[in-house]
């Protein structure tokens, strides 16, 4: 006879988890959620997506007759110099090698232009790199500096525009603004490996699309076992419809509202957004999300400079042209029904992982040892699964007619039938298991539809149980005393 576990649930990416015996898996769920090209850096927003990855700006210095200022990487001039003149301009970078450049995008000089420095504080560690590409290298996340020197005197700047690139690779042709575009992709499908090993060389792939019946999916989860998918998140790209006013409520900041967002938003939860002007997590500036009418409504909670910055350089990409994408969490979610894949255990040790990298949740409930459990139902209650397997037996005894003497003084009888006997030992989980099979079996005589090992076929009878036996289940049942493994319960047939 065979027994099930109860349901074990494991989670992570690879699962790992040994079935001795094997088994069909009862859920295997695989989280999705939005995926961002990030540009070989592992965490979001510390450089652009565009060729220029660095952000050069800064508010306007005036320094020995003239007025300097940066924005989206272009450095402007104004004035007459009259003594020497510096700027240092801060700008972070992760670790790597990086190349620059910069190329006059407009305005006069009347005499020579600026030299321009890669400065780390202490030294100049690219040369410098006016109209020449250099190259610098920093081992660890620095903050670094744009030093702008301008040497001679007399000499008069007219809206003199600097535009500076610092780019991860070499060949610098033309200026490019810094662009952080980290775009939000989603996903079509994904496959499901299981395998005795983590090389995916020895995997059984489980391969699931939704094209046809979902579309694109930016976040949610996929149940491949039943087949259900539940799509929790949306995309909507920004374009013109991009609206900013003061909140009264909040004086230091901004909504901005998405028109034709879509239904289904979600209020006050966080979104992902392709853009953002910030070194660090866009979350620092923008505390939460309202959703209301078919538009999102995004609160950008920081200081008002800050706020317009952002502020600018949304409605600088917007002006040029470039997709600004948002994710957002929908207020329903909705759910597709897939086509099942019966995923199966493997004997022994099953490492099992996604193809998107994502949290794997398993459910299994293996049986114990065994592939399939014997029928054993008793007055309309399935108690199969409470019986140990190498302790189930059935037996067939011959039923013959009385002895008849003929005149030749020779006993005859028939075989009128053969009467069955079963005997098991019971393991019930809980109080409430016990009380199951009590009452079932007590309520004599029983209704039985059991599995005879002998005819091998489900069979049907009424049978009875050994009086110890039955005095052993009154206990339990009436007097609440503990299950103890009892030797066996024979039932006998009628």
């Amino acid at each position: 006879m065979s027994r099930y576990y109860p349901p074990v649930t494991v989670t992570g990416n690879p699962v790992n988890f040994s079935a001795p015996n094997g088994g069909k898996l009862d859920s295997v769920s695989v989280q999705i959620i939005p995926t961002q090209d990030l540009h070989g850096y592992d965490h979001p927003w510390p450089a652009g997506g565009g060729v220029n990855v660095a952000d050069v700006h800064c508010d306007p210095f005036d320094s020995a007759g003239v007025t300097i200022s940066a924005e989206n990487n272009i450095v402007t001039i104004n004035g007459t110099k009259s003594g020497d003149a510096y700027k240092t301009i801060p700008f972070n970078l992760p670790a790597g090698t990086y190349y620059v450049k910069a190329f006059v995008v407009g305005g006069t000089v009347s005499q020579s232009h600026p030299d321009l420095y890669i400065f780390d504080g202490t030294n100049n560690i690219a040369g410098t790199f006016y109209d020449s590409e250099k190259n610098f290298t920093i081992d660890t996340d620095s903050q670094l500096y744009i030093r702008l020197a301008l040497w001679t005197d007399n000499v008069t700047y007219t809206n003199y525009k600097l535009g500076v690139v610092i780019s991860k690779t070499a060949g610098i042709s033309a200026f490019s603004p810094y662009s952080n575009i980290c775009p939000i992709s989603g996903r079509t499908g994904l496959d499901v490996y299981v395998s005795p090993t983590t090389a995916q060389a020895d995997a059984t792939t489980y391969a699931v699309d939704w094209t046809d019946e979902a579309g694109t999916v930016y976040g949610g989860t996929l149940n491949v076992v039943t087949g259900e998918l539940v799509v929790d998140r949306g995309r909507v790209n920004v374009s013109s419809s991009w609206y900013w006013y003061k909140s009264g409520s909040y004086p230091g900041g901004f909504y901005a509202t998405i028109e034709n967002a879509g239904t289904g938003q979600k209020t006050n939860t966080p979104f992902i957004c392709s853009h953002a002007k910030t070194t660090t997590s866009i979350s620092q500036y923008v505390q939460g999300t309202c959703f209301c009418d078919g538009s999102i409504n995004i609160r950008i909670m920081d200081g008002s400079d800050t706020v317009q910055d952002w502020k600018d350089y949304i409605n600088a990409q917007i002006t040029a042209g470039t997709p600004i994408q948002i994710c957002y969490e929908l207020a329903t979610p909705i759910t597709y029904q897939l086509t099942p894949k019966q995923i199966a255990a493997l004997i022994d040790q099953n490492y099992i992982w996604s193809s998107n990298n994502e949290t794997i949740s398993v459910v299994y409930a293996l049986l114990v040892p065994g592939s399939d459990k014997y029928t054993l139902i008793v007055n309309g209650v399935d108690i199969a699964d409470f019986v140990e397997r190498d302790s189930y037996r059935t037996t067939l005894y011959p039923v013959f007619s009385e002895a008849v003497q003929t005149l030749d003084g020779v006993g005859h009888t028939a075989l009128l039938r053969k009467k069955g006997e079963l005997s098991a030992r019971f393991n019930p989980r809980t109080a409430a298991d016990t009380a199951i099979i009590c009452a079932a079996l007590l309520n004599a005589p029983c209704e039985v539809q059991y599995h005879c090992l002998q005819r091998n076929a489900d069979v049907t009878a009424l049978m009875t149980i050994d009086s110890v036996s039955a005095l052993y289940l009154s206990r339990c049942l009436y007097c609440r005393q503990k299950w103890n493994d009892i030797d066996s319960i024979t039932l006998t047939e009628l």
